[in-house]
This record gives C-alpha cells, sequence and structure tokens, in this order.
C-alpha cells in the first residue's frame, strides 16, 4: 500500500509561505540606487482557493545595494498536484516603500516566475523558483532574475 500521507493534495483555506529571495546582479546599470542587487525575506498570508490556484497579500524587507525597501504585494500562484514535486507559476505585483524617501525612492514592480515544489508532509512545502523582477520609478526601470527560497505552511489538506 502507497503512503499518500506527503502527496500534497491541499484542500481550500488559510495559507502561509515565508521565502528568501535575491539577485546577486542587475540587468540593467543606469547608475540609479537599487540596481546592483537585493536579498530578502517575504511572507505571503494567503488563501488556498482550490488545489491548483493560491492568492495572497504579502509585506517583507529587502536590502539593496543603496537602501532598505519594504514590498508590499499581492501575489497569485498556479500549481500542478502530480505527486511529491510540483512545477508551479507565479505572479506578484507591488510596491517597494523607501521609508527614508517615500516620494523619490519607492517604486512599483511585478515579478512573473516558475519554480518547483516538493512536499514535506501534508501542511508542510518547500519552494524553489526564479523569475524576473521589474522594478518601476517615473526616472528608471531596474529589472533582476530573482530566486525564492521557501517554505509553504497549510492549515488544510486533503488525502488523495
Amino acid at each position: 500500500v502507497a503512503d499518500t500521507s506527503r502527496v500534497p493534495n491541499p484542500g481550500s483555506g488559510f495559507v502561509n509561505i515565508t521565502e528568501i529571495s535575491g539577485s546577486s546582479f542587475g540587468l540593467r546599470h543606469a547608475s540609479s540606487p537599487n540596481e546592483e542587487y537585493y536579498l530578502g525575506v517575504t511572507n505571503i498570508f494567503g488563501y488556498q482557493i482550490d488545489k491548483h490556484f493560491l492568492a495572497g497579500a504579502g509585506f517583507g524587507f529587502m536590502a539593496y545595494d543603496s537602501s532598505n525597501l519594504i514590498p508590499l504585494f499581492l501575489e497569485l500562484r498556479y500549481t500542478t498536484c502530480f505527486k511529491r514535486i510540483n512545477p508551479w507559476f507565479f505572479y506578484g505585483s507591488g510596491f517597494l516603500i523607501d521609508f527614508k524617501n517615500v516620494a523619490d525612492g519607492s517604486q512599483m514592480f511585478i515579478n512573473p516566475g516558475v519554480g518547483l515544489s516538493w512536499s514535506f508532509s501534508s501542511k508542510i512545502e518547500g519552494t524553489f523558483g526564479g523569475g524576473l523582477m521589474m522594478q518601476m520609478q517615473p526616472s528608471h526601470r531596474t529589472s533582476f532574475i530573482n530566486f525564492k527560497l521557501g517554505l509553504i505552511f497549510r492549515k488544510n489538506s486533503r488525502s488523495r
């Protein structure tokens, strides 16, 4: 008899995602602040809509080469439910707030990407993903190839 307790089959309900993210280099250099690298930690409070779709709101802390920014964002995720390892797609969008210079240092961002998740138990998954982080201000745009490494904690899960 196969052990299905570790096979992800998420039920609808609350989800908490904690991630470390970053990039070691920016894709465009125009001598503007915050375009060299960043490293951050974020937390997403989400809702698992069905076994494939998740939506959530997030916040965190990101240390850039020139300043520290606070991300406030929405994220959508689509995942497959194959076995213990699953591909997933994400799209995040929101604001990066620079509390030392709100008017000129804050910016909007979008971050689409892909990744893999693996199930540790029916309620905990590990994730690794990568994407394109695009940041926009009126005066300039900056892009990064970024990574995300995290854990998903689920309140509800169903057995297969």
